[in-house]
Formats: structure tokens, sequence, C-alpha cells
């Protein structure tokens, strides 16, 4: 398991640094695309690190309450899903979604790093396999999921395709496990 964590890191890495170059270095003057969630939400840029905090919460959770097997098998997903993201991310190079492009303190991504959303990706999957071992608590996991949604796309973090090809792609993956991990 801990090889195919160091090999997906090193790719996803590798894959951060083609998106920037070929994106904003290349083309400085890009500006962002036209988003319905950035237009109707508030404008929570100055709050980025809220969808950090959150996520953290969510794997402190699962970290706590999952066991070996459960962790081993959202592992692999995890694994397949950011090495899927790293191939999107290099092909196509997505406007930065903030229109400034600039690392902000204590920030995960990066300019062009933006499809699919990798946080919207990892809460998805957690809270589906949180939901696994406490089906009473499904309403207020995806409650948790939609809000942590709207943060993303307000804080300028992502589009909102990004979030939601995010969370399409780990849930088609929650839902396949068992013939993809055969």
């Amino acid at each position: 398991m801990i090889p195919y964590i160091l090999i997906t890191y090193f790719i996803t890495e590798k894959c951060k640094k083609i998106a920037y170059k070929n994106g904003k270095k290349k083309n400085p003057e890009e500006k962002p695309l036209n988003d319905l969630g950035h237009y109707y939400l508030p404008d929570l840029d100055d709050y980025h690190i809220i969808p950090d905090i959150i996520l953290g919460l969510y794997i402190i959770a699962i970290l706590y309450y999952g066991n070996i097997k459960l962790m081993k098998e959202m592992s692999l997903l995890m694994c397949i899903i950011f090495v899927f993201r790293s191939i999107l991310v290099i092909s196509t190079s997505i406007p930065d979604a903030s229109g400034k492009c600039e690392k902000k303190k204590f920030q995960i991504g990066y300019c062009n790093d933006l499809m699919f959303s990798g946080h919207t990706a990892t809460v998805t999957l957690i809270s589906l396999y949180l939901m696994s071992i406490f089906p009473n608590k499904r309403n207020m996991l995806i409650l948790g999921n939609i809000i942590t949604y709207i943060l993303i796309i307000a804080s300028k973090n992502h589009y909102t395709i990004d979030v939601l090809v995010g969370s399409y792609v780990s849930t088609t993956l929650y839902f396949l496990r068992d013939k993809i991990l055969r």
C-alpha cells in the first residue's frame, strides 16, 4: 500500500508542476472562466483554508473509526482517483479560478491544478466510507459534503465543474470498488 501511495504522490506533484508550466507561466494574462458558483456565492477567497480544515477533520474521523481493511481499500481508491486526476490536470490547462494565481498560506493545490477537485474527491470518498460505518449519520455527512463543496467554490479554490466532477468520480469509484479491487 505504501509504495502505491508514494508513486501516486510523485506522479501528482510532477503533474502539478507541468500544469503550472503549461498554464499561467505560458499565458500570464489568462483570465478565470465564467462560473455560476463564483457569480452567485459570496467571495470567500480570504477563507480558503476552511475546506482544508474540514478535510482534515474528515481524515481524522476515518483514521479513528476505520479499520485496516477499510484503510487499504480506501487508499487504493485514492491512488486511482489521484492518478486519474493527474492525467486530467496535465491534459487541459484550466485558468486559475481566483484569477490571481498566487500561492496562499497553507494552500495544498496551486494554479491550473483544478480538474477535478482533490479536496472534493477526498471528502466525498471518506464520507461514503463513514456512511458505511455510521448509516444513521448519513444526512449529517451529506450536509457536511454540500457545505464543503460550497466553501470550495466560494473560496475560489475551484470552479463548480471541478467540484461536481470530483464528487462524481469518487462516488462512482466507491460504488464500483468491488469490481475494481478484485
